[in-house]
C-alpha cells in the first residue's frame, strides 16, 4: 500500500468516526458554536460622500448671472423657485404654498410658504419674488436671461402674496417660475452687474437642498441642509 493511499484512508476514517459522533447525539443537541464578540462585529461603514464632475469652472453663483455648466448645476442645488420640475415634466410647489390662475390666462396669484426660509435664517417674502423678476427685467440687467420677463408686470401684496399680471396669456408661463430667487435682504440696492461680481456671487446665500461650505478655483463643497 502506497503513501497515498494510507492517507486517504487515514481521512476516510477521521471523517467517519465525526459522522458517527454527530448521529450520536440527542436530537437538537449539537457542539456548541461560538459566538462573535464585539470586536469580531463588521466595522460601520464611512458615511457615503457624492461627488460629481462638471466640465468647465464656475465663474458666479447667482440665478441671475449663471452662465457656464458649472455655475447652473449648482445654482440649481443652492437656489430654488416658486416652483419645481417633478416627474414627466410636471409642476410642483416649492417656495410656494399655492397658485390661482384667473380665467383669462393672464393674472397668476402666488402665496409664499409660510416656513420657506433663506440659508441665514431670514423669510422668503413677495419682495424677494418681485426683487428677482424686477432685476432681470431692468435695463442694467444683461445676462442670459435678458428679455425674458419683459411683459410681466410682478406686485407683491403683503409679506406672502405675489401677483404676476402678463400683457397677453402664455401657456407655460407657469414653467418660467422655476427661475430661482434673489434674497432682497442681501442684495438690494445693487446693480445687476455689481450682483454678478459681488462676494454673494462666490458666497450665495440660498432657499436649495444644499448650502455652500467651500469653494476654490477647481471645486466646491456643498453640504445638505
Amino acid at each position: 500500500m502506497s503513501r497515498r493511499d494510507r492517507l486517504t484512508i487515514s481521512g476516510l476514517v477521521a471523517a467517519l468516526i465525526v459522522v458517527t459522533i454527530l448521529v450520536a447525539l440527542p436530537a437538537g443537541e449539537l457542539p456548541a458554536m461560538s459566538t462573535p464578540t464585539p470586536t469580531d462585529a463588521a466595522p460601520t461603514p464611512a458615511p457615503t460622500v457624492y461627488r460629481e464632475g462638471v466640465i468647465g469652472a464656475w465663474s458666479s453663483l447667482t440665478p441671475i448671472s449663471a452662465r457656464t455648466t458649472a455655475d447652473r448645476e449648482i445654482v440649481s442645488l443652492v437656489f430654488s423657485g416658486l416652483v419645481r420640475l417633478g416627474r414627466e415634466g410636471s409642476l410642483l410647489p416649492d417656495l410656494a404654498a399655492d397658485w390661482k390662475v384667473e380665467e383669462d390666462g393672464a393674472r397668476y396669484t402666488f402665496r409664499i410658504r409660510p416656513d420657506a426660509r433663506w440659508q441665514d435664517g431670514e423669510p422668503v417674502t413677495a419682495a424677494d419674488v418681485a426683487f428677482t423678476f424686477q432685476t432681470i427685467k431692468s435695463r442694467g440687467y444683461s445676462g442670459p436671461l435678458a428679455g425674458s420677463f419683459d411683459e410681466v408686470t410682478v406686485t407683491p401684496m403683503g409679506a406672502d402674496t405675489v401677483i404676476f399680471q402678463l400683457s397677453t396669456p402664455l401657456g407655460g408661463f407657469l414653467y418660467a417660475l422655476t427661475q430661482p430667487l434673489l434674497p432682497a435682504h442681501l442684495l438690494e440696492g445693487l446693480e445687476p452687474a455689481e450682483i454678478a461680481t459681488s462676494d454673494f456671487a462666490s458666497a450665495p446665500v440660498g432657499t436649495g437642498p444644499f448650502r455652500l461650505a467651500a469653494i476654490d478655483d477647481v471645486h466646491v463643497e456643498l453640504t445638505r441642509v
